[in-house]
């Protein structure tokens, strides 16, 4: 079994100056990075913050969908779930932002049923029948209702 070399605090603190972060600390000195690990030392060290050093972040989803340009990707599509299937990132971005309610007003909501068979079963409903589609009744009143448009 291979021996881990012994590192003093004052030289792990030396190496971890040249290093941007923890990250880049561990890259860079392996085994001084696994002896302050396993010593829980990695709290007491402090990194190199010189623009030079630092790593650049990362840029974030807000940063590439921006409300604006949310909006203008939701005004491509009709309804929703055409949005949410060509445009997955966009419209995770705006369920989180709360943008939705938003940036979707312009779209038709996607029903069920047709308006003329709402306006049956609101029917149905206002005389005090059973919408159920195994309900003798129901068949009996869509046929006469069917019949007398014809």
């Amino acid at each position: 079994m291979k021996k881990q070399p012994m590192w003093s605090l004052k030289e792990i603190r030396e190496l971890a100056r040249d290093c941007s972060d923890s990250y880049d600390f561990c890259r860079t000195y392996r085994s001084a990075y696994d002896f302050a690990k396993k010593n829980r030392l990695l709290r007491q060290l402090k990194y190199n913050q010189n623009p030079q050093f630092v790593r650049k972040k990362r840029k974030t989803l807000e940063y590439f969908w921006p409300f604006n340009r949310c909006k203008r990707e939701a005004l491509k599509y009709t309804n929703r779930s055409d949005f949410i299937q060509y445009s997955s990132r966009a419209y995770g971005l705006a369920a989180k932002k709360g943008w939705l309610s938003r940036i979707t007003a312009h779209m038709k909501k996607k029903t069920i049923f047709s308006q003329e068979t709402l306006n049956r079963m609101k029917d149905l409903v206002k005389i005090g029948l059973n919408v159920s589609k195994k309900n003798p009744e129901y068949q009996e009143f869509l046929l006469k209702k069917w019949m007398r448009n014809y």
